[in-house]
């Protein structure tokens, strides 16, 4: 390859992300694989005007969030960040959260729950609760990746067929069977591969978007301690952050000591119980809406795939920017129905899907349509307001 196109070269592949005047402090192979797009939601994803393209505007919008963030809770500019002690400084406020947690555990796990469940958009999950549909386990504890696999452990399984997987399930109806069968039919593997991702990018992003849900609770913490506030930041964003620092493949090594966890499961009486661990509050509350959108983004097609350690650390770095474009074009006194929406995205066409991702005019209407759509089914008198408009 000659000089000047070696240049050129590499000047694209420092072109494709935007850094937007920030540093650049990704590990050099999560940054290829960012650039290459090496992810399972792509076909889903808008030409806007490449799929490539708007991964990569996900990704950059995600970076940059992380690290406004970071600067704003460890009080270090931008340009500092290359020197900072993330590692350290992350123990310390762990450790320093746990000591203050510790005399009062049952409170930061009640109020963990009760925060998320105060939200307008989880009032579905509130009115499930209340009927004893669904179960919470909650705990200020390590958590258990002992059902999480890798990438190397996935390619060594000798796994049946999602289909085989249908017939051997006894959990199942005869006529659920048939059903399942039908669907995995008419999709084709890839196609139920890629739902699953897309669904679980959703809830990474989510999960850790809420986060930061502390600052809503902020008066009841500083009751208890005023050092909590930024002391949830420091470790919440450092954490996130890493994602992006730390190479590839150490996923599987940390399994054994992971900051949190979460798992639904049926009690065998038609009640799910969702069970969430987190060794800090902010850990616990990110885990709880994990769990929380396991459950909803639920869909019989996706039973049976599995999502790797690695998958879902793809699924994070541009999970909360995705989440972002959809709840945008959700009117605020409509969020109560934002998961009723997110289901009917999960399960529409892939050519429908991608409309409403690029935004503009036209996703605005299918949304407003859709939460008509939602209204009736309620049988909820719809006002006569002028059709909300995403102003961004």
């Amino acid at each position: 390859m000659k000089k000047n196109n070696l240049f050129n070269f590499y000047k694209a592949i420092d072109e494709a992300l935007d850094f937007r005047g920030n540093p650049n402090l990704m590990s050099a192979d999560k940054q290829a694989d960012f650039e290459a797009g090496r992810i399972d939601t792509m076909g889903m994803l808008p030409q806007d005007p490449t799929a490539l393209d708007y991964y990569h505007l996900l990704v950059s919008d995600n970076y940059e969030k992380c690290l406004n963030r970071l600067v704003h809770y460890t009080g270090t500019p931008a340009n500092q960040l290359g020197a900072y002690p993330f590692m350290r400084a992350v123990l310390n406020a762990i450790q320093t959260i746990q000591q203050i947690e510790s005399q009062h555990r049952r409170f930061f796990e009640n109020l963990a729950l009760q925060c998320v469940l105060e939200l307008d958009e989880y009032q579905v999950v509130k009115e499930l609760l209340e009927d004893q549909k669904i179960i919470f386990d909650v705990r200020l504890d390590y958590g258990d990746l002992g059902n999480a696999i890798t990438d190397a452990q996935k390619a060594q399984e000798q796994e049946e067929s999602n289909e085989e997987k249908v017939e051997n399930d006894n959990t199942l109806t005869p006529n659920e069977k048939a059903n399942m069968k039908i669907a995995m039919d008419f999709m084709g593997d890839d196609e139920i591969k890629m739902r699953k991702a897309f669904a679980n990018a959703l809830t990474q992003g989510d999960a850790l978007d809420k986060m930061y849900l502390f600052n809503i609770v902020s008066e009841r913490l500083n009751e208890i301690n005023p050092q909590l506030i930024n002391q949830y930041g420091i470790a919440s964003s450092i954490v996130q952050f890493l994602y992006y620092m730390m190479p590839k493949g150490i996923e599987g090594g940390a399994a054994g000591n992971a900051m949190g966890s979460e798992e639904v499961s049926d009690t065998g009486d038609g009640i799910y119980k969702i069970k969430a661990r987190g060794v800090i509050f902010p850990f616990l509350v990110h885990e709880i809406i994990k769990g929380i959108n396991d459950y909803l983004n639920y869909t019989p097609e996706t039973r049976y795939e599995k999502r790797t350690l690695e998958d879902e650390t793809k699924d994070i770095n541009y999970g909360q920017a995705l989440v972002s474009r959809i709840l945008r074009l959700i009117p605020t006194d409509k969020m109560k129905y934002r998961f009723s929406i997110q289901q009917r995205l999960l399960e529409m066409e892939v050519d429908e899907l991608k409309e409403i991702l690029k935004g503009g005019p036209q996703a605005q209407q299918k949304i407003n349509e859709i939460i008509s759509e939602i209204e009736g089914e309620h049988g909820e008198n719809q006002e006569e307001d002028e059709p909300y408009q995403d102003s961004e």
